[in-house]
């Protein structure tokens, strides 16, 4: 008996197989919906974007989402799942009623890759029907699981750009091949993993992690994200450590009522007194910014090349997103081939066409503008053959910065700051230590303590013994400072002058009994130390006989150090840097006397 082949029934067949999948996927997941969480700029507090994450799971036999992606992987359900789930989350985030337009980021296992490559077909109709663009769109790849062809993502990464839905690795340091994964997929967001986030302030292997993670991430073109940011210290450390932006039950717990969203959350006073800052440090960045009009990715052909025609002396055009995102440059080098030639123009055409305007674009540097010159100089100085920086504004492109314009910004500085060196201990003078206070006070001094050494019957001994030897105890103790330093104990060594040094002590030096303690052990172990440059009848006798300011001979007790230090709790506000200099003054006239003083600034005072 002969067999008929009908097409039409198999059509049949497999879309009533498909319907099948989908509802079981449906029935599997009936229990689940999705909470929104924002992701806000680190210094402005502005809201970028929500990630959606799963609910509902004790309604399910799931207690993660892993577990439930990797049931969809081993039933073979894989793509329906991710295809469900996402229409799911879309739909709901499509309520959200804010002024900008947020990205949706949404978690996808990294094994979909393969099956959702130029299948775009049910996102652009759902995102048709939801009335959203592609650009509001982030996926964040999980890590979890090995990525078995690295040539399929970095084709599948290529394929999303095109497409307008941007990047993320989520839980960056967490799962497999975390740095392979981010150079193959050139990410645009990068999420540091909740486990470095956790205590960072107390932490400083966690601080020297992310603030490389940070510097790796943004010579890339990427942005970071700090992820489960639960206290105020923690959103100050991710902040000052170069993240872009945070995330975590301090900004707000994740919530299935998308009512309660909005455009700006002011978390913390941090965020203001960033806005207020009035670091003369910045300056010449700003004065050096290039304005220059960006290129959208809705332009034609003609209007690129005849913004190139235009501006002749323009070596660089930026490119942005919709929303005023930085997407990269279109260099001068690379369409000088297409602007100038019949054949050229034909082919850069047919390539905007085919390829979109992500071939032709660039990822650089991009440093917020309210960054300082030494944070830019450490990131410049760790990047390859960087030939332009491109400055934003809470996230939004705000201009360019030539090579021309950085080594010219870099050598100023250095060269100011070589001048400003004590020659005798090589240490930051005056200059550098106003700069460093006034980048503080900016940061409003939340969990910061400071302190002010000064030298106790120095004078006397100089006029015994000679100078010679007492700039021998001035590098002893510069040095027993620096050895501090090198071990993490110390953020910042100044010299002013003569025997007064100014020092910062960094952020886990906290609960403050640490900072009492390392304190008093640089006071006991510089007062035991310098008694071995007095003879050994001084020593015995427990003093020295010097003429004082009156010209009187009169006896002086050995010398020691003193130290002033103030300590700051959640101070309300930025104090001033006379205020600051005041009551350090006020408080060496006590040490003189006491030998250690603290002054602890709260909240309260």
């Amino acid at each position: 008996m002969k067999i008929s082949y009908d097409p039409d029934l198999t059509q049949v067949r497999s879309a009533v197989m498909n319907i099948q999948r989908l509802n079981h996927v449906r029935e599997v997941t009936s229990g689940l919906c999705y909470a929104f969480q924002p992701i806000i700029s680190a210094i402005s507090g502005e809201c970028i974007g929500f990630e959606a994450l799963l609910r509902g799971y004790g309604e399910s036999s799931f207690s993660t989402a892993e577990e439930l992606f990797d049931w969809g992987y081993g039933s073979g359900l894989l793509l329906e799942l991710h295809n469900e789930l996402f229409c799911r989350a879309l739909k709901k985030f499509s309520t959200v009623d804010t002024a900008c337009k947020p990205i949706m980021f949404y978690n996808t296992d990294i094994r979909v890759i393969e099956y959702v490559l130029n299948k775009h077909q049910f996102v652009i109709d759902t995102l048709f029907e939801c009335g959203m663009a592609p650009d509001r769109i982030c996926y964040e790849i999980t890590e979890h699981h090995a990525c078995e062809d690295y040539g399929v993502l970095t084709e599948a990464a290529h394929s999303y750009r095109e497409f307008g839905i941007r990047l993320a690795i989520d839980d960056f340091g967490s799962g497999y091949a975390g740095y392979k994964l981010m150079y193959e997929l050139q990410p645009d967001y990068i999420k540091i993993d909740r486990y470095y986030i956790q205590d960072i302030h107390k932490t400083l292997r966690k601080r020297q992690f992310v603030e490389h993670l940070s510097r790796l991430a943004h010579i890339n073109g990427a942005k970071v994200i700090a992820e489960g940011v639960e206290t105020a210290e923690e959103f100050s450390a991710c902040r000052d450590l170069g993240c872009d932006y945070v995330q975590g039950y301090f900004i707000q717990r994740p919530s299935e009522d998308t009512a309660v969203l909005t455009d700006r959350y002011e978390v913390c006073p941090l965020a203001e007194g960033q806005r207020r800052s009035c670091d003369v440090n910045r300056y010449p960045l700003y004065a050096s910014i290039q304005e220059i009009e960006p290129i959208g990715l809705d332009w034609s052909a003609e209007q690129i090349l005849d913004s190139f025609r235009n501006e002749e002396a323009v070596l660089h055009v930026p490119v942005i997103g919709p929303s005023g995102e930085p997407l990269g440059i279109l260099s001068e080098s690379t369409m000088r081939r297409y602007v100038f030639s019949y054949h050229g123009i034909s082919i850069f055409r047919n390539l905007l066409l085919h390829q979109g305007l992500e071939y032709f674009i660039t990822r650089v540097l991009c440093i917020e503008k309210s960054s300082t010159i030494d944070s830019i100089m450490s990131i410049i100085k760790d990047a390859e053959n960087t030939t332009c920086v491109m400055i934003t504004e809470n996230g939004r492109y705000a201009g360019i910065l030539d090579t021309y314009s950085l080594l010219k910004i870099i050598s100023e500085r250095d060269i100011a700051v070589a001048r400003d060196l004590n020659p005798l201990t090589k240490l930051p003078g005056n200059l550098e230590i106003e700069r460093v206070l006034v980048s503080l006070l900016t940061r409003d001094l939340v969990r910061t303590i400071v302190c002010y050494f000064d030298f106790n019957w120095f004078k006397a001994f100089n006029d015994h013994y000679g100078f010679r030897l007492g700039d021998r105890i001035i590098g002893l103790f510069a040095q027993m400072l620096k050895r501090y330093a090198a071990a993490g104990d110390l953020e910042f060594i100044g010299h002013i002058g003569g025997d007064d040094f100014f020092v910062i002590l960094p952020s886990h030096m906290i609960p403050h009994t640490k900072a009492h303690l390392l304190i008093s052990t640089i006071v006991e172990r510089f007062n035991t130390e310098v008694q071995s440059f007095y003879d050994s009848e001084d020593i015995s006798r427990g003093f020295i006989t010097a003429i004082d300011r009156n010209g009187i001979a009169t006896d002086f007790p050995l010398m020691t150090v003193c130290a002033a230090a103030i300590r700051y709790d959640d101070v309300n506000g930025p104090c001033k840097l006379e205020e600051l200099s005041n009551v350090l003054a006020s408080l060496k006239k006590q040490a003189k006397k006491a030998g250690i003083v603290w002054l602890t600034k709260s909240s309260s005072s």
